[in-house]
């Protein structure tokens, strides 16, 4: 679909595209909260990055990224890893990862145990005259499945729903491109004369068939006639049926915020419109896809190799790419109408600064919380201080009492300042939770059958 369809390849470059411009600064870090940790990470970063003379992979950590962002068709991607011990560089004798071997998921069968957990894969295909039939234990195998809650370990492709109207998108033109021929062409009558000879009518026929690209036709004799029935352009609204599919494919795989159209006659509709900061929860669903990839490399990967060449637990962490100022300005945008919309509701600004400071730390962005609070405190109290002087120049400037009263009352106290649920805002945040994995065995050559 995605190789035939447009809009399909649209959609799935709209999705891997950014994906891939966040490898350029990722980096592998210790885990933050331990000491130590710097020669594991120096390591694990060789044993994606480092060419394969300095103890990396034999291809690029750019192809096996590429081939991850394949589960978001697929609904998984799977690999077979390969280890050796170079001879020569800086890693010489440590195991490391030779290979990320691809396997095709349409020839993967995944295994269980007795509990129900993942035991490796079965691949079967047919390559070269021979069968293949083979498995491949979890130890040396790896996999990145896409939504695996909603089906596990195989995982669900985003463009699953899409599909259905790909393929009524299909008929749609097959029809259309019909009704353009009968009206280009139009619908030929032939009228042959009675008892005509067979080898006549034959020619004929074969004639009429091949009318509208030969433009012209022979006739025996002015008794055989023939009558074009031009049509008119077609009444139906093709392009308008077709462009609702095409809106339907983009927001099952996206989401309803990046088709404004609903696909009518007039004109394509709306792909996504970058234009729009609203767009910026299209980011936020990246991250998560960027996420769930991390994982598998920080649980899947590195644990065995720190385990293999170290043996002190201290696991790094791959960290993807920063976001863009694009992306930081959209979500800047974000953070303006979310505080225009708590001031018409009824959100305190302890909320909003709260919520900023929660999402700045997951964007990454390198902001100072505490000093913005600090900030603000010490500009409630010279508030604090300017209204209480503004209410003592005003008692003093108060004209004296009538004639016949008592002493003169005093000023009424200056109401609260700031008001109820304006004051500074407290701390607050959760630490978040240390990666992990476990070890596993070495394989220094592949056993199944690799794909491209």
């Amino acid at each position: 679909m995605r190789r035939r369809d447009g809009q399909a390849r649209a959609l799935y470059r709209l999705l891997t595209k950014p994906l891939l411009a966040a490898m350029k600064n990722a980096d592998v870090v210790p885990i933050d909260g331990t000491s130590g940790g710097v020669e594991e990470a120096k390591f694990c970063k060789d044993l994606l990055f480092a060419p394969r003379s300095q103890g990396g992979m034999e291809h690029s950590f750019d192809r096996f990224v590429k081939q991850m962002l394949l589960a978001l068709f697929n609904g998984f991607a799977a690999w077979e890893m390969v280890y050796w011990q170079p001879t020569t560089g800086p890693h010489k004798g440590k195991y490391t990862l030779r290979l990320l071997d691809p396997r095709p998921p349409e020839t993967l069968t995944f295994l269980l145990d007795g509990q129900g957990r993942w035991n490796g894969f079965r691949q079967r295909t047919f390559f070269q005259g021979r069968t293949i039939d083979v498995k491949l234990p979890k130890e040396t195998a790896l996999y990145y499945a896409h939504e695996e809650a909603e089906r596990p370990f195989y995982g669900v492709s985003m463009f699953e729903s899409a599909f259905y109207h790909y393929d009524k998108k299909e008929k749609l033109y097959y029809i259309a491109h019909l009704a353009a021929q009968r009206a280009a062409v139009g619908l030929r009558v032939g009228t042959m004369v009675p008892n005509a000879p067979a080898a006549d009518k034959n020619n004929f026929v074969a004639a009429l068939a091949q009318l509208g690209l030969a433009q012209y036709i022979a006739l025996p004799t002015a008794d055989w006639t023939v009558q074009t029935l031009n049509e008119s352009a077609s009444r139906f609204d093709f392009l308008g049926l077709i462009n609702h599919h095409n809106s339907q494919m983009s927001k099952s795989v996206l989401a309803q915020w990046f088709d404004s159209d609903q696909g009518g006659g007039d004109g394509d509709s709306t792909l996504v419109d970058f234009g729009k900061q609203d767009d910026v929860t299209f980011f936020m669903m990246l991250e998560g896809i960027l996420e769930e990839m991390a994982q598998v490399i920080n649980d899947s990967i590195f644990p065995r190799f720190v385990d293999w060449n170290f043996g002190t637990e201290k696991y790094p962490q791959f960290k993807w790419g920063p976001l863009t100022a694009e992306q930081k300005g959209a979500i800047q945008d974000t953070f303006d109408k979310l505080a225009t919309a708590g001031m018409q509701a009824n959100v305190t600004p302890e909320f909003m600064l709260e919520l900023e400071s929660r999402l700045a730390q997951d964007f990454g962005f390198d902001l100072d919380y505490d000093k913005i609070k600090k900030d603000r405190e010490k500009q409630q109290r010279l508030m604090q201080q300017q209204q209480q002087q503004m209410a003592a120049q005003a008692g003093q400037q108060q004209p004296p009492q009538g004639a016949g009263g008592g002493a003169g009352t005093s000023a009424a106290p200056p109401a609260p300042f700031p008001p109820p649920g304006f004051a500074p805002p407290g701390g607050g945040g959760g630490p978040g939770g240390p990666g992990g994995g476990s070890g596993g065995t070495s394989n220094t050559r592949g056993n199944g059958l690799g794909g491209s």
